[in-house]
């Protein structure tokens, strides 16, 4: 009996301790949303077709993540094809958010009638997955009786702060 009861103290104490990790991580922050009007955003970057664990994507986020750094810029992902597991093939663009050409980038322009911005902040651990976000980006728009996006951006401002950018043509 006195087993049991130390048993429960111990599982009772991991479990608090666990859920104010949690919290103090940002777990429970709710994913919050903004709209924009004719959003329009140049990118320069690259792009990367391939597989997760080949070097070929740690270079191209590097490279382009040197460079957003070099000039105080989030960085922007926009996943054509998403790896399921290490082995499928991903193809990513990575990319700054500038009009100025840069050697060896390719630019890409986007536009749109509407966008919506998901606002996700809480540390990478704890932080909903892409496919939550856009699920209760959907659930949003549904809601406003808007159309769902043709393209999602993701934006990294930091390792704690992400924002999803959908963008809408009516």
């Amino acid at each position: 009996m006195r087993n049991r009861i130390i048993a429960g103290v111990i599982v009772g104490l991991l479990l608090t301790v666990g859920l104010l990790l949690f919290k103090n991580l940002g777990g429970f922050n709710e994913v919050t949303f903004t709209t924009i009007d004719e959003p329009r955003l140049v990118l320069q970057g690259l792009t990367y077709e391939g597989t997760p664990q080949d070097d070929g994507v740690r270079d191209t986020f590097k490279r382009v993540g040197e460079e957003a750094s070099r000039r105080g810029l989030p960085l922007f992902t926009l996943y054509y094809v998403e790896p399921a597991g290490k082995l499928d093939t991903m193809k990513v663009f990575v990319g700054i958010e500038t009009e100025d050409a840069l050697g060896g980038f390719e630019q890409h322009e986007f536009s749109a009638d509407f966008g919506i911005v998901a606002h996700v902040n809480a540390h990478r651990l704890v932080m909903p997955g892409p496919n939550r976000v856009k699920s209760k980006m959907k659930a949003h728009l549904m809601g406003q009786g808007a159309n769902e996006p043709f393209i999602y951006l993701d934006k990294i401002i930091d390792p704690d702060s992400v924002e999803v950018i959908g963008l809408i043509n009516r």
